[in-house]
């Protein structure tokens, strides 16, 4: 079984919808999870609209609970632009899991979300250069990869 935690909804049902394309038994969870006998177990835990310690809190709830059934792998669904509580989430599961290093893999080539050179662009923009620099939660004000996840140790 492999399990998905997604910091919202809309992330949580592509993440559904793409594993039943391929033929995979899903269970769709809001909060709470259980063993469904499911191939992918998808969590929403909708930490991107909670103050930074609820989202931590629901995280970790959310970890506990899927560490104890056992998946063969935990996959967080972040957004493509980075928005939320993403290092601080990434760092909470590396603790709980028990792992030192992490792939975080942010970029979305297919909406024309790339990183090169440490810097996010949209198209041919910078990031901080477009509309998600108004984002009314996670207002972006730099391109680079390093300042928006606000973790110096990011190579």
């Amino acid at each position: 079984m492999i399990a998905v935690i997604a910091d919202d909804f809309t992330g949580a049902a592509e993440l559904a919808g793409i594993s039943l394309r391929y033929g995979l038994k899903v269970s769709l969870f809001t909060r709470e999870v259980k063993d469904t006998g499911a191939d992918v177990l998808v969590v929403s835990t909708d930490s991107r609209s909670m103050t930074r310690e609820e989202a931590l809190r629901e995280t970790k709830k959310t970890l506990e609970q899927l560490i104890v059934l056992g998946p063969s792998l935990i996959y967080k669904k972040t957004d493509s632009v980075m928005r939320g509580y993403v290092t601080d989430e990434l760092k909470l599961q590396l603790e709980l899991q028990g792992f030192s290093r992490i792939l975080y893999l942010p970029a979305n080539p297919s909406l024309g979300r790339i990183i090169k050179d440490g810097n996010y662009y949209v198209g041919e923009k910078p990031i901080a250069d477009t509309d998600f620099a108004n984002d009314p939660e996670f207002p972006v004000s730099s391109s680079s990869v390093k300042v928006i996840l606000k973790d110096p140790a990011v190579q």
